[in-house]
C-alpha cells in the first residue's frame, strides 16, 4: 500500500503537474482578444465600455460570492471580475486640455520610472491598472515599470505558483521587461516606496496606487509641470471609479489642505483660481493615489525619517517635506485619473491589522508633529490630545536633518500656504457626546457590551453600569470603558472591539436633526432588545432614531468647519 501510494505521488509531482503547469502557461500565450490569461474566459465583452456604469443580476449560487468579496474588498468585486481586463474610458478633460501640446522630445521633460506598490489586491483590478497603464502610456514617456508586492498574503497571492503566474502574465502582456519585486516580509508603503525609488533608473519618479485606471493623455501634463520648476510634485485630478457599478465619474477640482488636527480637508477653489483652470494650480495637501517627482529631489527627502512605520500619515509627511524644503505641489487638472475609493475605510485591514495600524499612525504623527511643527505643535495637540501620551522615540536624526536643510518653519508653511488658518483660534478638542445611548422608542433601555457573544444588546439602564457610559469621541469612534470600541461586523450586527482610531467600521456620526446614529454610510436599527444591526437609513423608521445623553451640539456643528 505504500508503495502504491509513493507511486501515485511520484506520478503527480513529476508527470501530472508538470503537465499542468505547461497548459496554464500556454495559455497565458493565447491571443487575450477572447481570454484574459489568468482570469479566464470572458463572460461579458463589452460591459463598463467607456467607463459607463455596469449592471448585472447576480445568479441565486453566486450571491455568497458577491456578498464575500463585498465583506472583503468594500466595493462589488463579483461585478469587477466580469468587466474586462481592457474597456476604453471617456475623455472628461477640458476641450482646452485636448489642444494643447507638450513638447515630449525636449531635454526638460525626462521619462519616468513608474513604480506601483501594491498589498492583498484583488487580481483583477490590479490587472485592469496595469493595462490601462500600458495602453494610455505612450512608450517614450517611460523607461521602466517597476511593480512592488509588498508581501500580499491572502488568496491568490499566498500560493508560490501563483506568483510565477502573475510573473509570467505582466512580462507578456503587459511590459516584457516590469521589475516585479515580491518582497518576504511587509515593510509598509513609506519604506516601500523609498525601497523602489532606490531602484529606479529614471531621473523622474511616478507613482501609482493598484486602484485606479487611467485616461488618455494622463502623463505628458504631469512630466511637463515637473520640468518646469525642478522641486515640484505634480499630481492628477482624482475622478470616482463607482464602488457599486465601476463607473467612472468625472470628479470637481478642488484644493487639499490641512486643519489644526491635521486632517486632510478638500475645499472648493476660489472663484479667481477657477477663472485660471485648467491650468495648473497649487495645493497644500497632496494625495498620492498617483504623483510624479523628479528622482534625485525624492530621494532626498525620503530619507528625512527611516522609523516611520506602516502607510499611516504618508502623505502628510511629505507635503510637509515637499513645502519646507522650497517645493510646490501642484494639482494639473489637464491630468485625469480614475481611482476607486471604498467608503467604507475597513478596506484598510487588507494592509494589516488594523490596530497595530492605528497604532503606528499614531506614532508617525506624533513624530511629524515634533519634528516638523515647532512652536505651533501646542495647537495641534488641542485636536490630537490622545497624542500627548504616546511615544514618539528617538527624533535626533530627523531634527538634525530638518537643520540641515534649512526648512522652512510650520508658521510659514501656514502663512505661504494655508492663511486661512491664522484666522481660526486653536480650540480645546472636545468629545461629541457622551453618556447613555438609548433609542427613542424605549429611552429607558441602553446600549450595554454582552461579554460572552461580543455584540451589543439593550439593556434596562442604570447609571452604575460602566458599560453603558459610552462617548462619540473627537475621532468619531464610540466607545466605553476606555479602549473598547462599537464596531460593524461583517454581517451588519453591531458588535465591538478594541479601537485602532482608523475609521472605518469603528467610524459613528450622530444627526441630531433625524436623530440617526451612523456608520459609513448606513443607520444603526434595532428589531428588539437583542437584535441591533446597521440598515439603509430610512428618517422614518423609528427603530433607528437614538438618543445621546449630554450632547455637544456646538462641536457638532463646527465639525465641518475648517477648525
Amino acid at each position: 500500500m505504500e508503495v502504491f501510494a509513493s507511486v501515485l505521488n511520484c506520478c503527480f509531482k513529476y508527470i501530472v503537474l508538470p503537465v499542468w503547469i505547461f497548459i496554464v502557461l500556454l495559455l497565458l500565450h493565447r491571443d487575450l482578444s477572447s481570454w484574459d490569461g489568468l482570469m479566464g474566459p470572458l463572460s461579458h465583452p463589452g460591459l463598463g465600455e467607456n467607463g459607463s456604469a455596469s449592471y448585472l443580476s447576480v445568479p441565486s449560487w453566486e450571491i455568497d460570492e458577491y456578498t464575500q468579496g463585498w465583506r472583503y474588498y468594500l466595493y462589488n468585486s463579483w461585478l469587477a471580475e466580469r468587466i474586462p481586463l481592457r474597456r476604453s474610458l471617456p475623455d472628461l478633460r477640458d476641450h482646452r486640455c485636448q489642444k494643447l501640446e507638450y513638447d515630449e522630445d525636449s531635454d526638460e521633460m525626462k521619462p519616468a520610472s513608474i513604480i506601483m506598490i501594491f498589498r492583498n489586491e484583488q487580481l483583477v483590478v490590479l490587472l485592469r491598472t496595469l493595462h490601462s497603464l500600458v495602453e494610455r502610456t505612450p512608450k517614450y514617456l517611460y523607461i521602466e515599470l517597476i511593480l512592488v508586492n509588498d508581501h500580499s498574503d491572502t488568496d491568490f497571492w499566498n500560493d508560490k505558483l501563483s506568483l510565477i503566474f502573475f510573473d509570467n502574465y505582466v512580462h507578456r502582456y503587459i511590459h516584457p521587461k516590469a521589475r516585479i519585486l515580491h518582497l518576504p516580509e511587509q515593510v509598509g508603503l513609506i519604506k516601500a516606496r523609498n525601497l523602489a525609488a532606490s531602484e529606479a533608473k529614471a531621473e523622474n519618479l511616478v507613482f501609482v496606487d493598484a486602484q485606479v485606471e487611467f485616461t488618455n493623455g494622463w502623463l505628458s501634463p504631469l512630466l511637463d509641470t515637473i520640468a518646469e520648476q525642478s522641486y515640484t510634485l505634480a499630481t492628477p485630478i482624482l475622478d470616482n471609479l463607482d464602488e457599486q457599478t465601476l463607473a467612472y465619474q468625472r470628479s470637481i477640482e478642488r484644493r487639499g489642505m490641512y486643519d489644526w488636527s491635521l486632517t486632510r480637508r478638500e475645499v472648493p477653489l476660489s472663484r479667481a483660481r477657477r477663472s485660471h483652470l485648467p491650468w495648473p494650480y497649487e495645493v497644500a495637501a497632496v494625495r498620492t493615489s498617483v504623483f510624479a517627482i523628479p528622482a534625485v529631489w525624492f530621494q532626498d527627502i525620503s530619507n528625512f525619517d527611516n522609523n516611520l512605520r506602516g502607510f499611516g500619515a504618508a502623505e502628510l509627511e511629505l507635503s510637509f517635506k515637499v513645502w519646507c524644503t522650497g517645493g510646490r505641489i501642484v494639482q494639473v487638472p489637464c491630468s485625469r485619473v480614475g481611482h476607486l475609493q471604498p467608503k467604507d475605510e475597513d478596506y484598510l485591514k487588507r494592509y494589516g491589522d488594523l490596530h497595530k495600524m492605528g497604532e503606528q499612525k499614531s506614532r508617525n504623527l506624533k513624530r511629524i508633529i515634533e519634528v516638523w511643527t515647532g512652536d505651533l505643535k501646542s495647537a495641534i495637540y488641542k485636536y490630537q490630545p490622545h497624542l500627548l501620551n504616546i511615544s514618539e522615540g528617538d527624533l535626533n536624526e530627523p531634527r538634525k536633518l530638518y537643520k540641515q536643510n534649512e526648512c522652512q518653519s510650520f508658521k510659514e508653511f501656514i502663512n505661504d500656504i494655508t492663511p486661512g488658518l491664522n484666522h481660526v483660534a486653536a480650540l480645546n478638542r472636545t468629545d461629541y457626546a457622551s453618556g447613555h445611548v438609548k433609542t427613542l422608542e424605549f429611552p429607558k433601555k441602553c446600549l450595554t457590551i454582552n461579554a460572552k457573544s461580543q455584540n451589543l444588546f439593550l439593556e434596562r439602564c442604570s447609571t452604575n453600569n460602566t458599560l453603558q457610559n459610552w462617548t462619540l469621541t473627537y475621532v468619531k469612534d464610540l466607545r466605553v470603558a476606555g479602549n473598547i470600541c462599537a464596531e460593524v461586523r461583517p454581517n451588519l450586527r453591531l458588535g465591538y472591539s478594541f479601537c485602532h482610531s482608523l475609521g472605518g467600521r469603528q467610524s459613528w456620526h450622530y444627526d441630531s436633526v433625524s436623530n440617526q446614529l451612523m456608520s459609513n454610510t448606513k443607520c444603526l436599527e434595532f428589531t428588539d432588545e437583542l437584535n441591533i444591526f446597521l440598515a439603509i437609513c430610512d428618517a422614518a423608521n423609528g427603530k433607528q432614531r437614538w438618543i445621546l445623553d449630554n450632547i455637544n451640539l456646538s462641536v457638532m456643528q463646527s465639525a465641518n468647519i475648517l477648525v
